[in-house]
């Protein structure tokens, strides 16, 4: 990964969520902080903003200190300001220039149930204690409330932006071969948005897999496989579709977006080109 950063002059990395195996982080002086991110990722290429996003695993723990650890300024590369936030990059050389948005979401806290029946199923696995449902619960109140103010925040920011490239980035999948499928309450209430404002692609996580899925002139992108492998199959949305360690590389340009899988060798397995058509449509 850090090869691919310094080839590409990587300007930040996406953290798609599930952060922090099985629980979170229980706090902003957690030790997973040090053994998890910051004594692994210390090459100079991925010395650069870390846009974080929360994922079921970390809503299991302390999702807060995750926040708190960005907003105390604990590591500077570590950025999350709040459950949910935008951010526009510049981008290219003179003439060339343009900008992509990054609007990111927490999907959790949009399926609560969905949420939920994962973690019971984690508990019944025995990779989470049973106490993890009852401390789940207890905030269930703080998310309910969130969620109706994420989605008018999210009509807002899709609606007024003027950027190039429009991406959200959440962590479950709208679509997905993977192991968890389809998320129901996103395709019935994200999917919508995303084609109505024209969003050029969203980007998650959750499935252990590397998909490209397409459908109403969204591009949706599975870069769920940096950690476990899960399982995949084809739907009538699926471009591309694997089980292999590895990550994900955007590269933007003014008239481009190209997405790249690299696999945990080094070597790409797939690449794919959106050419801009929907920012043109947005101004």
């Amino acid at each position: 990964m850090a090869t691919s950063a310094e080839q590409v002059k990587s300007q930040f990395v996406l953290a798609l969520g599930d952060n922090f195996y099985h629980r979170g982080v229980q706090s902003v002086d957690d030790p997973l902080w040090r053994s998890v991110w910051q004594s692994r990722f210390t090459q100079p290429s991925l010395q650069t903003p870390w846009y974080a996003l929360l994922g079921n695993h970390d809503h299991y723990g302390n999702a807060q200190a995750q926040i708190d650890f960005s907003v105390q300024g604990k590591d500077i590369r570590w950025v999350l300001p709040n459950n949910y936030y935008s951010v526009v990059k510049n981008f290219g050389a003179p003439g060339q220039e343009g900008t992509l948005q990054l609007v990111v979401i927490d999907t959790v806290i949009l399926d609560e149930d969905h949420t939920r029946n994962i973690l019971i199923e984690k508990i019944r696995t025995g990779h989470l204690p049973e106490i993890a449902l009852s401390r789940f619960d207890d905030t269930r109140h703080i998310r309910a409330g969130a969620a109706k103010a994420q989605m008018d925040w999210l009509a807002d920011v899709l609606s007024t932006s003027k950027a190039d490239w429009l991406l959200v980035l959440g962590h479950y999948p709208v679509f997905s071969g993977g192991e968890h499928g389809n998320t129901p309450s996103l395709l019935e209430e994200l999917k919508p948005m995303l084609e109505k404002y024209r969003v050029d692609a969203y980007v998650c996580g959750h499935d252990h897999t590397a998909q490209h899925l397409a459908e109403n002139g969204v591009n949706y992108y599975v870069v769920g496989n940096g950690c476990f492998l899960g399982t995949v199959k084809a739907l009538p949305q699926t471009q591309f579709a694997a089980v292999v360690g590895g990550f994900g590389v955007h590269q933007v340009a003014k008239d481009s977006l190209t997405t790249t899988f690299v696999n945990d060798e080094g070597a790409v397995i797939y690449s794919h080109t959106m050419h801009k058509k929907a920012a043109a449509a947005r101004a």
